[in-house]
């Protein structure tokens, strides 16, 4: 993909804000998506769990890019619990405003139940 197809994608994706100019989120944007497409291209799916622990898969339903049903397919990669959660908001909401999702999906309260199951006694 050539930069102007990813900038197209991540205008789109709405990554670009006032808090930097434009070209350097852009810049940073597209060094990102390279480095993820090259991960995914190098992935090669055993079908086993990836590690023994619980998995809490947030998705955001505003989001345009990740679906529900992908967001399900980390049930097979957990080794242990899996738990999903959907909240308000779109792809980048962790970043954009983390404090309002952890409160909105409770995370706080997910990762203390957890971990509880997980300490020794």
């Amino acid at each position: 993909m050539d930069d102007a197809a990813i900038d197209a994608l991540l205008r789109k994706m709405r990554m670009a804000t006032d808090a930097l100019p434009e070209e350097a989120l852009l810049r940073a944007g597209r060094e990102a998506l390279r480095a993820m497409s090259r991960l995914a291209q190098s992935y090669s799916p055993t079908g086993a769990p990836l590690v023994d622990c619980n998995i809490v898969s947030v998705w955001p339903r505003g989001d345009r890019l990740v679906t529900a049903e992908h967001m399900q397919g980390w049930q097979t990669l957990a080794g242990s619990e899996y738990t999903a959660v959907t909240v308000s908001g779109g792809h980048a909401v962790l970043v954009e405003d983390p404090e309002r999702l952890y409160a909105e999906c409770g995370i706080a309260s997910l990762v203390e139940r957890l971990l509880s199951r997980t300490s020794p006694a």
